[in-house]
């Protein structure tokens, strides 16, 4: 007869084996410690040329200085940090591409990273802070420059490399390869520009133009690039017209899903007051918010306080903590259905800062403001750290 208790008894303790586990375990927890380690100091030096690209910003534009903008600074200060780093690393014990191999998985540019974490809160940012009376009275002439205009600049980079090459100029390209890198290089992004127009406090209409096809055409280059890269490897006309059926469909379906998200956040703030207070629900909705230039209504930072202070600024992080879940919803349904998530969250934040932004109190209004702007600012300036 068979002796289940015997059978399915633990195995007597094995000295060796323990011993062995216990070696295993504490091994792992030691390269577990160095990794998070290596993390921390990537992760620091990162964060010390990013506040050192912060001040010095603040200082170029207290002293005036026109030829330098912070966005290059920040390039400027990411390139010189790269070669401090691989000067450092060279010298070392562990030689450059042991060095390479132990920290480059924090320091080299992550694009997994960039589309998920900081590229959103630009995006989203640009379209909630956007004066939306100016960019829709404007909107025909914004879409001419957006859509034609970044068509017509892809197709010039992306068919000229081709023509080079197929002639014997250049390395020669596939034709999607081509027209791939037009899409990146035919959209412009007028930091520099900007940044002058609100020093200078040009006309209304202007900055609107300028700001809105910036927007909007990183969008379009996006969706391009993405119908491009699935084109395959030969051309033809059923190809090309695969490509324009993809470009409006990924197009228009993103637009959607950001559009009916801001506008689900507009019904949800309109329907329900989390701020405790009625003040932002009652007037027009306008104190607080800011234009293009970066202007923000003083009535709303002295509107936060009227009332019990505590229980208004409690109200505010609870309106900022619920608006700030639906752009991140749009992203990810847009990218779930393989889609485009960031034409999704920049229609989005579009609608939510032309009519949600009316539902919330002042507090809310000023600490959206506040809060996404900050995000975006540093996530910008991350960004162009982290390529320099």
């Amino acid at each position: 007869a068979t002796d289940w208790g015997i059978m399915y008894a633990p195995p007597a303790p094995d000295k060796t084996g323990v011993e062995g586990a216990t070696d295993l375990i504490i091994a792992s927890k030691t390269a577990t410690g160095e990794e998070e380690s290596v993390a921390s100091l990537s992760i620091m030096l990162l964060l010390c040329v990013l506040g050192a690209t912060i001040l010095l910003g603040s200082w170029l534009k207290s002293r005036g200085v026109t030829w330098l903008h912070q966005a290059g600074a920040a390039l400027l200060l990411g390139i010189a940090g790269g070669v401090a780093l691989l000067a450092q690393a060279s010298r070392g014990t562990l030689g450059l591409e042991d060095w390479l191999v132990r920290y480059g998985d924090y320091l080299v540019f992550d694009t997994e990273f960039f589309f998920l974490f900081l590229l959103p809160p630009i995006i989203f940012e640009s379209g909630y802070a956007l004066n939306g009376e100016a960019f829709f009275r404007n909107l025909g002439k914004i879409a001419y420059f957006a859509f034609p205009g970044t068509l017509l600049g892809a197709a010039s980079f992306g068919l000229g490399m081709f023509a080079l090459g197929a002639v014997g100029v250049s390395h020669s390209f596939k034709f999607s390869n081509a027209m791939m890198f037009g899409s990146i290089i035919g959209a412009t992004d007028p930091v520099s520009v900007l940044a002058i127009f609100t020093d200078l406090g040009v006309e209304e209409n202007l900055f609107a133009v300028v700001f809105g096809e910036s927007v909007l055409n990183d969008a379009v280059a996006v969706v391009l690039y993405r119908a491009f890269s699935g084109m395959g490897e030969t051309f033809s006309a059923s190809a090309l017209a695969r490509v324009g059926g993809t470009f409006a469909s990924v197009f228009v379906g993103s637009t959607a899903i950001g559009v009916g998200t801001g506008l689900a956040s507009a019904l949800f703030f309109k329907r329900f007051n989390l701020s405790g207070g009625g003040d932002g629900h009652k007037n027009s909705g306008r104190s607080g918010a800011r234009d293009e230039k970066g202007e923000r209504d003083e009535k709303a930072s002295s509107s936060v306080g009227m009332g019990d202070p505590e229980e208004a600024v409690r109200g505010a992080v609870l309106e900022a903590s619920v608006v700030a879940l639906f752009p991140w919803i749009a992203y990810m349904a847009a990218e779930a259905f393989e889609l485009v998530g960031i034409v999704s969250i920049l229609f989005c934040g579009i609608v939510m800062g032309h009519y949600t932004r009316r539902n919330l109190s002042a507090g809310g209004r000023a600490l959206t403001m506040g809060a996404f702007g900050l995000m975006a600012q540093l996530s910008e300036t991350f960004v162009l750290i982290y390529i320099g």
